[in-house]
Formats: C-alpha cells, structure tokens, sequence
C-alpha cells in the first residue's frame, strides 16, 4: 500500500487552483480590455466564453493525452501552456489575438483538469482517496474566488496586461516548484507515459463504456446549473435588489468560495462510506429547492444571499464525487484521465448551453421567476440520473462499467 504523501497532494491542488486563475482574472478585467481594444460586448464575451469551448472541444483528447505521455508530464506542459497563453495575450492589440492567446491557455487548462487527479490518487493510500478527491474538487471555486478578490487592486496597479503577466508568472514558477516537490523525495511516484500499447485500443476500451458518458451527461447538467447560477446572480441582484456593481460583485465572491467546503465535505463524506450516487441525488435535490428560492420573486434580499450560498455549498458536493467517481469507470489508473477528459467535456458543454437558455426563458416569460423553475426542473432530472448511476455500479459487473 502506497503512503499518502499530502505534501504532494498540495502541490497537485496548486496546479489547479493556478489554472482556476486564468479564469477568476476575466470577469474584473473586461471593462479595461473593451476600452483598451474597443471591444463591443460580443467581442467581450468571446474572450470568456472560448476557454469553456475550448474544453468542450479538447476534453477527451486531452485526457487520452494525458494518459499516453504520463499525468505529470501532461500538467506540466499545461501549466507551460497558460503561461505561454497569457504571458502573449497581454501583448494583443486585437481581440483575435487574444482569443488565440486564451485558446492556448483553456489547452493548458484542460491538460491540468484531465491529469492532476490521477497525480494525487498514485500519491495517496487508497484509503485516503475518496477524501482526497474531494480536496481536489474545491481547485476551481478557491482559485476563482481568490482571483477575483485580488484582480482589482492588480488592476489597479499594472492594468490588464499586468495581471496577465502576474498570471504567466505564477504558471512558470508553478511548474519548477510542483516538479520538484512531485519528483523528488517528497513527492509523488514517478508517472511516466505508457509505453508499447495500442492508442487506440487503450481509448476504445474507455470511451465504450457506458459509465463514463452517463456521468459526463450529469456533470453537464451540473454545469448547466451552476454557470447559470454564477453568470446571472450578480445581475439579479443588481436589476432586482438594487445593488451596487461592486457589493453585487462582492456577494458573487462569497458564493463562489463558498462552493469549497461543499466539496470537501463530500470527500469527508466519500471517505466515511456514504454512497457516492446519494450524496449526488441529495445535493442535485438541494440545489433545485435553493435556486428556485433565490430567483424566487418577492423574498428578501438577506435570504436570498443566503440561499445563494447554500446552493454554492450543495454544489461543490458534485464535482467531488464525479471526480472521485472517475477511476471506478476506468478500466485502470492508466486510463482515468480519459474518463476525466469525458466529464471535463460534459461539464463544459453544460457551462456553455446554460446561461444562454436561462437568459432565453427568463426574457421570455417576463420574469426571474421561470429561471428558477428551470434550474428546479434540471436539478430533479439529474437526482434521478444520479440514482442510475448508483445502480449501474452495484450491478453485476461492479464499478468498471
């Protein structure tokens, strides 16, 4: 049995929230990027909008990738890429270039998000696992909220190109501080690529299993749940309470860290034996009663920032058991990072189709109201796929389905 090594499970968590960065530095940074390039808000929203395309689109060849050259070595060249990517997008004069430039950094982030587990479950005992992919579950909401608080003053002193550059910097010094930790006597086994295998049927062999694309189908829907909770509660609190930009901003930051401890609750959780399809059913259940609640028209302000943050909380036990869920579907550790590549595309298509349709139903009905109702209605077919889930892995051919 291999000893947990949490000093390398820390450094993995790092590379993460790193990459979480590089999406935490746009929103704030938006307004100076338009009046810099003299963007419109289409334009704008393409610089955010094509790091999740670009996952949609890479996912699961990056995790095949991944697989094939070696974990570590494939989030090394990821961290590499967003500092490459941002460290030349803060160079452009054009939003052309700075999509290229973001193309190259959602690359990086997909190589980190499809790699990095199967990094910390080789350094940890099995039965650590569970509660440790739950720790890695909060990389987004911690890197993202903390990257949001820092922006404006970074904004503030260095302007936009500077927080790029501050990015591209950390990303660099990531990779010489991780890879020393990761390979030397503290660190993590070596992972090396797999050598004198098929390709192809090593990615046959995932992707023809019916588990991986069940839970890439309810990590979609997670998504669509969760970026549309994201994308519109700063503007429902400022069109429907009356807040400022800055204290709307300010509640949206507390909701999304607020998402960690969801996640690494559910490790906790994993790691104490709850059945991992209960604690999504719950959590899906959870959600659908709190969104509702806080597009709810005619409730207080007060609860409804607390509703909000709640539903933040309930959410962060999905990914966690998604991605703790990962090497039950992969026919071994070898091939987790294409089941990783599969969720990361579900999720991402889910993040690109949600805030949109939201935005379609809520114009459409006249009223906040009927977003609520949607994300209730999508929250209680995901419960109901969670519990598929849950019976696919007690069937007869157990987990590796």
């Amino acid at each position: 049995m291999p000893q947990t090594r949490w000093i390398a499970v820390g450094a993995a968590l790092f590379i993460g929230i790193v990459a979480a960065f590089q999406v935490g530095k746009v929103p704030a940074a938006l307004p100076a990027i338009r009046l810099d390039l003299g963007l419109g808000m289409v334009g704008a929203g393409w610089i955010a909008s094509v790091y999740t395309g670009t996952a949609v689109a890479l996912g699961l060849a990056g995790g095949a990738f991944a697989d094939r050259i070696g974990h570590l070595y494939a989030a090394i060249i990821g961290l590499a890429l967003l500092g490459i990517g941002s460290f030349w997008g803060s160079t452009a004069d054009a939003l052309s270039f700075l999509i290229a430039a973001r193309i190259i950094e959602g690359t990086g982030f997909v190589l980190i998000v499809v790699s990095v587990p199967t990094i910390i479950l080789r350094s940890t005992n099995p039965r650590h696992h569970a509660f440790a992919m739950g720790v890695w579950g909060s990389f987004l909401p911690v890197g993202l909220s903390f990257m949001l608080l820092m922006a404006p003053g970074l904004l503030s002193a260095y302007g936009w190109r500077g927080l790029w550059q501050t990015n591209s910097a950390v990303a660099f010094a990531t990779i010489i501080i991780v890879f020393l930790i990761l390979r030397g006597r503290d660190g993590a086994p070596k992972v090396s690529a797999k050598k004198n295998t098929d390709f192809w049927s090593d990615l046959w062999l995932t992707v023809s299993r019916p588990g991986p694309w069940l839970m890439s189908l309810i990590f979609g829907m997670f998504g669509t749940q969760f970026a549309t909770f994201m994308n519109w509660l700063p503007t429902y609190f400022i069109e429907h309470h009356g807040q400022t930009v800055a204290a709307a901003g300010s509640f949206a930051a507390i909701v999304a860290i607020s998402n960690a401890p969801g996640a690494i609750t559910a490790g906790v959780l994993m790691a104490r034996g709850v059945s991992r399809s209960l604690i999504m059913s719950v959590s899906f259940m959870v959600m659908g009663a709190l969104g509702f609640l806080t597009f709810a028209v005619g409730l207080p302000f007060g609860l409804q920032v607390a509703t909000a943050i709640l539903f933040s909380f309930s959410g962060g036990f999905v990914p966690a058991v998604l991605l703790a869920s990962a090497p039950h579907h992969a026919p071994s550790l070898d091939h987790v990072g294409t089941v990783n590549g599969i969720l990361i595309h579900g999720a991402n298509v889910g993040t690109l189709l949600g805030p949109p349709s939201f935005a379609f139903i809520v114009t459409a009905s006249g009223g906040w109201g009927a977003g609520g109702t949607m994300l209730l209605v999508i929250a209680g077919l995901s419960a109901i796929l969670a519990f598929v889930v849950g019976r696919l892995e007690r069937g007869p051919s157990g987990a590796n389905i």
